[in-house]
């Protein structure tokens, strides 16, 4: 179910598998059930904790009882989740515990029309804007943010938004990037090259809010935030 929204998903059978599995590798979130054989859910949570304090961890229970849950409140874990899941609050939680949103949204685009609600749209959900009118003031200011996704215009008056996009690849400073265009045959014609740059999210002018915020959710959980 989760990998077909776009994220990489492990499954482990009990609780030794799943230290052992965090010993090798770190991940974003991870689900623990309470009732497991051999080590159980809550031991597994203070093991994976001792090999990183900032595990984030979401527990599931048919028997949500304080006794279960020893000494683990609501403030230690993401949330305890009760069965049956809801598939699609828990895909909601996920999109929420695994987006990093801690870095800004570069909209780089000539059209003052569109940033202008552009902007208006991301900062009502909280989320921190910053404007380029051309590929030249882009590139200066990926260099120096610290980003977490990009919305670029093919058409700019100086740079194709490829070349911005190539520019940053080279310089190891693209963020998850979304290509926004009216011109579907021009975006089209640079897919390939786009994608060798890791970039395959479009969207079309002109498109629904919920269209944007879907994108951007999912090239943040799929891809790193870069730091200054």
């Amino acid at each position: 179910m989760v990998t077909s929204k776009g994220y990489n998903a492990e499954v482990v059978t009990g609780g030794i598998a799943a230290v052992y599995a965090w010993k090798s590798k770190r991940y974003d979130v991870t689900f623990i059930d309470i009732k497991m054989p051999g080590m159980n859910g809550i031991d597994t949570f203070f093991e994976i904790r001792k090999i990183d304090p900032q595990a984030k961890i979401i527990l599931m229970t048919g028997y949500r009882r304080q006794e279960d849950l020893g000494k683990i409140t609501d403030s230690d874990v993401i949330e305890i989740l009760n069965k049956p899941l809801d598939l699609p609050y828990l895909l909601e939680l996920l999109q929420k515990t695994t987006s990093d949103y801690s870095g800004s949204i570069l909209i780089v685009d000539d059209d003052s029309d569109f940033t202008q609600s552009m902007t208006e749209i991301l900062e009502k959900s909280g989320l921190s804007v910053i404007l380029a009118s051309t590929g030249t003031m882009a590139l200066e200011i990926a260099r120096q943010a610290k980003l977490s996704a990009m919305l670029v215009d093919l058409r700019l008056p100086d740079l194709h938004g490829f070349e911005v996009c190539e520019t940053l690849h080279q310089l190891n400073k693209l963020p998850p990037t979304i290509v926004v265009t009216a011109y579907i045959d021009e975006a089209e014609s640079h897919y390939a090259e786009f994608g060798d740059l890791g970039v395959s999210s479009y969207l079309y002018k002109p498109f629904a809010p919920e269209s944007l915020f879907d994108e951007i959710n999912r090239i943040i959980t799929t891809h790193p935030v870069l730091e200054q």
